[in-house]
């Protein structure tokens, strides 16, 4: 499975408004862009998905922008992963038997593909955007010390 820069940036977008949940003031698609180093055109497309995918909810107005539509403690990553790349899956067909006269090696690789699919899987839908936004906190509070 290879993260694109579609579900990079869209997770950061997440994780930014996520830091500002419960806020009442909505976050402007340019200050995300600027904040993210995300281009405004390329993150309104994020939006759209991550709206689509009910994530987040746009407030229209000269006061408007966005904000996350439920707690970020109840959004996996996985969920916004699928949002924004459309599956988990590291390979195709996965799901499907056997061909007639395949050969075994191609069997016992997919049989390696679904273990990699669980493994990731359970990263993702057992990290919430609640976590991310804790780690990033606790990186903020490390101290640098630079000779």
């Amino acid at each position: 499975m290879r993260i694109t820069s579609r579900g990079e940036y869209g997770l950061r977008a997440l994780l930014d408004l996520s830091q500002r949940y419960g806020s009442s003031v909505p976050v402007t698609q340019a200050d995300i862009a600027a904040r993210q180093q995300i281009p405004e055109a390329y993150l309104n497309q994020l939006l759209a998905a991550l709206r689509r995918a009910e994530l987040v909810r746009s407030v229209r107005g000269p006061e408007g922008g966005h904000m996350m539509r439920r707690s970020p403690a109840e959004i996996t990553v996985a969920e916004a992963v699928v949002a924004l790349e459309g599956s988990i899956s590291p390979a195709k067909g996965l799901d499907m038997p056997p061909t007639p006269g395949e050969p075994l090696e191609a069997e016992v690789l997919r049989g390696v593909w679904r273990e990699v699919q669980v493994a990731i899987t359970g990263v993702l839908e057992s990290t919430t955007l609640d976590d991310l936004c804790q780690r990033k906190l606790a990186r903020e509070r490390q101290i640098m010390y630079y000779i």
